[in-house]
């Protein structure tokens, strides 16, 4: 908010009278409901005043600013009913068409407008959720190809500068995702995870969302039950012939270990997440379903080595018994070895300044900026490093030692949490 209250104060001289009297009204009421709405009719207004010859700086950063503020108050939402959600990804979409130069973003936005406003049929109704069910997908097409171009044209330049500056391989494995997630197009994502089960339902479709298609054939293999999130760094790759993983429930932060030709969820799967670029990028077949039945008729297959059957007239998943093949080619991703340290965890002091930070007892973060501090006096006064101090490993920790009664309370909130959890998913 103050970021955003900053750029509009920078921007009053370069703007109309017009224009001056939307941010102030905005800022008046920035705990309206109506403000996604606001935000995006400000922004588009906006538009015409950075994308010409003689752009002001300040102007640029209060747009990006509106689509930082934007973002959050969407985010802040949590779950809506399913109309809500599909008045919102309206929102978000024309707001994430203003930055993007992408015809495929416009022609998914225009779709999406076209269903909820000039629909012959009615709302829900299933020759409507047909409709919907379609419009849905170009989204989630569009999303996916801006996401994964994103990548493509990122993670090489990536690479190159991270390894000529001696950066440590695993920083650089995921720098382009980590982009991709602060994207202002993100929270369309979770938008689509939120209203597709609802549309599918109603259009009679089968209830599984595909995130990532795979390969040009369908995948195959030994059909394991496991949280993929308990698989990490493993390679399953040896045995040649491709692992099918059910994970009941994914985070969307896991990595798709080595030899997975697929995974299968019974959670919701952002088509912007890290595991769906992953999967994308890798070939793996990734796909999810909120129906309790198909996911336990997936489950019957446990232990058999079967392919990854689908549909394409409904879009319904099965697993069918096969037999290995020979021959068969796993996609093997880049391997990674990660140093592990000894972290020291028992620091007396709760505030460390960057004479003493060291990678035993802060992150890469603090000891990246003692270390700019350090080339930075040797360039001469012009360049300068904000002086900085920092929590040591293990201050969380040691604070709450000191307090039992909120050890107490905290164990509380985290079995209350796991219970809600498992509710959840049952």
């Amino acid at each position: 908010r103050a970021d955003l209250h900053t750029a509009v104060g920078m921007c009053t001289g370069h703007l109309d009278d017009g224009l001056n009297w939307d941010l102030g009204d905005l800022l008046a009421h920035r705990d309206e409901w109506w403000v996604p709405g606001k935000v995006v009719e400000i922004r588009q207004k906006l538009e015409g005043a950075w994308r010409n010859e003689w752009v002001q700086r300040d102007v640029v950063l209060l747009d990006i600013a509106l689509e930082n503020f934007f973002r959050t108050k969407v985010e802040g939402m949590g779950d809506l009913d399913k109309d809500g959600a599909a008045s919102v990804l309206e929102l978000a979409l024309a707001s994430g068409c203003i930055g993007a130069e992408s015809p495929r973003l416009w022609a998914a936005l225009a779709t999406w407008r076209h269903v909820l406003h000039n629909s012959s049929n009615d709302r829900w109704s299933k020759e409507w959720a047909l409709e919907a069910d379609a419009a849905l997908e170009s989204v989630s097409l569009a999303l996916e190809h801006e996401s994964d171009q994103l990548v493509s044209l990122l993670q090489p330049a990536a690479e190159k500068i991270g390894k000529a500056a001696d950066v440590r391989e695993e920083y650089l494995t995921n720098f382009s995702e980590e982009v991709v997630r602060g994207h202002p197009l993100f929270v369309v994502g979770g938008l689509l995870a939120q209203i597709q089960p609802a549309v599918r339902e109603a259009a009679g479709r089968a209830p599984w969302q595909m995130v990532s298609a795979g390969g040009k054939t369908s995948p195959a293999g030994k059909v394991v039950v496991r949280q993929l999130s308990d698989m990490q760094g493993e390679n399953l790759s040896l045995s040649g012939t491709g692992t099918v993983v059910l994970s009941e429930t994914l985070g969307g932060l896991e990595d798709v270990p080595l030899g997975v030709t697929a995974v299968l969820t019974a959670s919701p799967v952002d088509v912007l997440s890290h595991i769906a670029i992953r999967a994308r990028t890798m070939g793996v077949l990734l796909a999810s379903t909120s129906d309790g039945t198909k996911w336990e008729d997936i489950l019957s297959a446990k232990d058999s080595y079967s392919e990854v059957a689908m549909d394409p007239t409904t879009g319904d998943i099965r697993l069918v018994e096969t037999t290995p093949k020979e021959g068969t080619q796993i996609r093997e991703a880049t391997k990674i070895q990660v140093d592990m340290k000894t972290f020291d965890l028992d620091t007396e002091a709760y505030i460390l300044q960057s004479s003493e930070f060291t990678e035993k007892v802060v992150g890469g973060k603090s000891n990246g900026l003692k270390l700019l501090g350090e080339m930075s006096e040797s360039l001469g006064e012009d360049v300068e490093v904000p002086t900085s101090v920092a929590m040591p490993f293990g201050t969380f920790e040691k604070v709450l030692k000191s307090q039992p009664d909120v050890v107490n309370e905290l164990a509380a909130a985290l079995r209350t949490l796991g219970k809600a959890e498992l509710a959840a998913i049952e």
